[in-house]
């Protein structure tokens, strides 16, 4: 098995579209900082409330499900899944060690998204004469944006074992994101906490531990089925 972990490891930090993304986060955490309509009373809201910290957690989301996806269906893409399963018979510890390091990798995409924001976040307070204070409830917006990201990852895994042609497995996962899930949230109610969606946003905003945990269940809950799901076809099907 940890032969398989550092094979799956080796493949990601030796492609250049990983470093791609991880700047691309940085960036997006960066911007979301960047609101010309704020001013120094913004800073004295909590941190959870921070309008930056909702941007950060809605578009790093994008960015962790798609390597979480290209994880999968790049090797389907390139023909490396081939070899890749003649190595290791067993799917299911293929599929295992996957798991272990796209989960790592989106809580070190997550963190750096984090870190770049309190940074931006500190230097542009600063500019407007105020004091970004992390409490017990910043440091849980940050605890959630990195379980999130751990979470989100492994989710794009499942769901491009499901589906493994790339183009439709990340389009459909970000119109389901950006579009449809805003319009299913309008019928839902209450109820429209525990759309995926909003459960993974929910990590970085709870205004509670209760909150947060609940919003962590729920995202876990849609994670552990893609992966099985994805898993359960991936044993079942023909990868030549």
């Amino acid at each position: 098995m940890s032969n398989l972990i550092r094979s799956e490891f080796r493949k990601l930090i030796t492609t250049r579209t990983i470093y791609l993304f991880a700047i691309a986060i940085v960036i997006v955490a960066v911007l979301t900082v960047a609101d010309p309509n704020q001013d120094a009373g913004t800073f004295s809201k909590p941190f959870h409330e921070q309008p930056f910290v909702f941007f950060t957690a809605l578009l790093t989301r994008l960015l962790i499900l798609v390597v979480g996806i290209r994880v999968m269906t790049d090797e389907v893409r390139h023909g490396t899944i081939v070899p890749t399963l003649l190595s290791a018979p067993s799917r299911t510890k293929v599929v295992a060690a996957k798991v272990i390091v796209v989960g790592a990798t989106g809580l070190i995409m997550a963190v750096l998204a984090g870190a770049a924001m309190v940074v931006a976040a500190t230097v542009v307070a600063k500019m407007y004469g105020a004091t970004l204070v992390i409490g017990a409830d910043g440091v849980r917006s940050l605890a959630g944006l990195a379980l999130g990201g751990v979470l989100w990852a492994i989710l794009g895994l499942g769901i491009g074992a499901i589906i493994r042609n790339q183009l439709i497995a990340t389009v459909g996962g970000l119109v389901w994101l950006m579009t449809l899930e805003n319009v299913i949230r309008g019928l839902m109610g209450d109820w429209a906490g525990y759309l995926p969606g909003q459960a993974g946003v929910a990590l970085s905003v709870a205004p509670s531990g209760r909150t947060l945990a609940l919003a962590a269940a729920t995202l876990t809950v849609y994670t552990v089925v893609a992966v099985v799901g994805g898993a359960l076809l991936l044993k079942g099907r023909d990868v030549a």
